[in-house]
């Protein structure tokens, strides 16, 4: 692994972001969406934002991406 163990992310466009990796969703809501990637934390904000799926593997939201932040 190149990365040691950091998320995978996939933005296409602004209207779809695929994570890799994540640890879970800390905070959920339609205008932002913070993500556990273990040693960071994705924050994605925009408006009408949905986890359309999530599994152990990878996370899928979609709605209108204005913004990633990593912290």
């Amino acid at each position: 692994d190149a990365l040691g163990g950091m998320p995978r992310i996939e933005l296409l466009g602004d209207r779809e972001l695929r994570m890799e990796a994540h640890k879970g969703i800390l905070a959920y809501g339609d205008e932002e969406i913070l993500i556990s990637g273990g040693k960071l934390v994705v924050r994605v904000r925009g408006s009408a934002l949905e986890l359309k799926s999530m599994n152990p593997a990878e996370l899928l939201i979609t709605g209108q991406i204005l913004s990633l932040d990593f912290s």
